[in-house]
């Protein structure tokens, strides 16, 4: 069963699979907001959209900033 919550719908075609989890590319705007952009398998069309980041790829994006020392990864200094 598809948990709708981490999916997006395809404006061009109007598929509803567009799974968050498979995105091109993500950029962290906020500890869980992230600008995903995926491409939609039935019409190839590349879809963008502002979401909430799925819990399933927070270890992802953490070890990412880590290894850019950016954002969530990158202590602050006071």
């Amino acid at each position: 069963m598809a948990d709708y919550g981490k999916m997006m719908v395809c404006p061009a075609c109007g598929m509803r699979d567009l799974d968050l989890q498979s995105y091109a590319s993500l950029l962290v705007l906020r500890s869980h907001v992230g600008l995903f952009t995926l491409e939609c398998p039935s019409c190839q069309a590349k879809v963008t959209s502002i979401q909430a980041i799925p819990t399933e790829l927070d270890a992802t994006v953490s070890e990412a900033a880590k290894k850019l020392n950016a954002g969530m990864g990158c202590p602050r200094s006071h």
